[in-house]
């Protein structure tokens, strides 16, 4: 009967002893004793937040959309940005894209000298190192709206939310109103698209290219591509004629080398940024002797790699026609612009007048059709075509 008992005791210590090998560590991991100790009680999965969804109820009641998530200004808008902006119109639904606790309800003053003085951030917990947050930004200076929309909260400190409940209002005052919405994980704002189900993500990129078809990704960080460039021109109008394509080989209509694309614009026609990037440099180009004596170069700096190339070969040896050119470049050295923005017109000095397009990498120029979108490159074989019908191709690598 002894020998039972012992073997029983010596059963029970062993078994106490496996369970603390699993139990233990999870203890020591979140222990319920620690302040920060976050536990939602079976409300909700929280292990992984892989399914958070939009926070509005429908995309018409976003007015625009002026950037998305970005921890690099190598990116469309050009600037580095650890959110999403939603430019919600009035009284529009604020909807939780993610389950937990309201951790935290802050109103903010930042006073009398900017426009956008008042806001409240709402912070909701998922786990335990994982919170959603909501900054409404009405744009206004007075008080009274910014006690408007507090009330316009409709959640405590406390209170548990669930997926896609109805958290507030939003007032919508000044011009640039909007909430901006991030994810901070272990203190990190990280970027959204980690976290998005695939539903939602596809809403969220659809409303993107609501506003700008052109953008491909949500998010952009150091490691995200230069494969979005788009067109110089607005409109195939704007061009007369292709002579010459990107070619890395002679093995092509013309039969030379020519390491970027000819656009021949015409007189006074507006003229786009292709990539976003820092205006590294505007240079006049002196050749000496000759018809093309003069060009202009401007230099779009992407990254620490890539750059872009605009030279508007004027096919003049009058430094008036420079002069004139230069009075029509919208942009500064040293200035950062967008995708998009246009960046000069064009001075047409002759029917050889043309903007030479180039894109160099690591001090060489790779085809343009490596960096161009799919929609971008399928206007510019459209273009070389309308000119050349029997050219099948709008960059010729050898």
């Amino acid at each position: 009967m002894k020998k039972k008992v012992i073997a029983m005791i010596i059963i029970i210590i062993i078994a106490i002893g496996i369970s603390g090998i699993f139990i233990i560590p999870r203890i020591l991991e979140n222990p319920p004793w620690r302040e920060d100790f976050f536990n939602p009680e079976g409300r909700y999965d929280s292990d992984r937040l892989d399914y958070m969804d939009v926070i509005f109820n429908n995309e018409s009641d976003i007015y625009t959309v002026n950037g998305a998530w970005s921890s690099t200004i190598s990116c469309p808008w050009v600037r580095s940005h650890l959110g999403f902006d939603f430019a919600l119109i009035n009284n529009s639904k604020v909807l939780a894209a993610a389950p937990g606790q309201v951790s935290a309800i802050h109103l903010m003053d930042w006073g009398t000298e900017t426009d956008n003085r008042y806001m409240v951030g709402v912070s909701i917990r998922f786990n335990q190192t994982v919170y959603v947050n909501y900054g409404f930004e009405p744009w206004t200076t007075n008080i009274n709206d910014h006690e408007h929309q507090q009330k316009w909260i409709n959640i405590s400190v406390g209170d548990w939310v669930e997926l896609g409940q109805e958290i507030g209002r939003f007032l919508q005052i000044g011009p640039g109103a909007h909430i901006h919405f991030d994810v901070i994980e272990n203190d990190v704002r990280t970027r959204l698209d980690r976290y998005y189900s695939p539903a939602a993500y596809n809403r969220m990129i659809g409303l993107v290219h609501m506003w700008h078809p052109e953008w491909p990704y949500l998010c952009y960080d150091e490691n995200t591509p230069l494969d979005y460039v788009n067109t110089t021109f607005n409109s195939k109008l704007s061009i007369n004629n292709v002579t010459r394509v990107y070619s890395n080989t002679t093995d092509c209509p013309w039969g030379s080398v020519h390491l970027g694309f000819d656009f021949y614009f015409n007189n006074s026609q507006s003229i786009y940024n292709a990539a976003p990037g820092l205006v590294k440099s505007i240079e006049v180009i002196d050749r000496g002797v000759g018809p093309d004596q003069y060009a202009i170069n401007i230099t779009v700096q992407f990254n620490n790699k890539t750059q872009c190339e605009y030279i508007f070969e004027l096919w003049s040896s009058d430094i008036n026609d420079v002069n004139t050119q230069l009075s029509n470049i919208f942009i500064s050295e040293g200035q950062w612009i967008m995708l998009g923005w246009g960046i000069a017109k064009f001075h047409q000095v002759s029917p050889s007048s043309h903007i030479h397009f180039a894109i160099r990498e690591n001090g060489k120029y790779p085809p343009l059709i490596n960096y161009f979108s799919t929609m971008a490159s399928k206007i510019m074989l459209n273009l070389t075509q309308k000119y050349n019908p029997t050219w099948n191709y709008w960059c010729y690598i050898g």
